[in-house]
């Protein structure tokens, strides 16, 4: 656990690419259990880094990511990063929003959905 937060919050945006891109590894690796609690905070700051390669590698995880959480903490701590991708700067990060987002909808169902 100390070495994935290590290259989590690493300052080379390289690192934390990676990180976000193999999340879905690291999830498998740890177990879901403990990766909903270790990797949550990570996957939310990776939506919100700075490189806009780090945002689009966690959001075109976000299909998968989602899977293994429960709609509330989708509602918590994934949605209210989003809001702010949907007007990003970097035309990737705004694709791939496009393309993952319909993806979470059946976790969170009807109610929030049109929230």
């Amino acid at each position: 656990m100390p070495y994935i937060k290590k290259f989590a919050d690493d300052k080379s945006w390289r690192i934390r690419y990676l990180v976000a891109d193999r999340i879905m590894d690291l999830a498998r690796g740890i177990g879901f259990e403990q990766a909903r609690e270790v990797l949550l905070p990570i996957y939310s700051n990776f939506l919100k880094d700075a490189e806009s390669e780090v945002r689009t590698a966690a959001v075109g995880r976000l299909a998968d990511f989602c899977k293994i959480l429960d709609a509330q903490a989708i509602i918590t701590k994934i949605i209210p990063n989003l809001k702010d991708l949907e007007s990003d700067s970097f035309t990737y990060v705004r694709a791939a929003l496009a393309e993952n987002i319909l993806s979470i909808c059946p976790i969170i169902e009807r109610g929030p959905t049109n929230d």
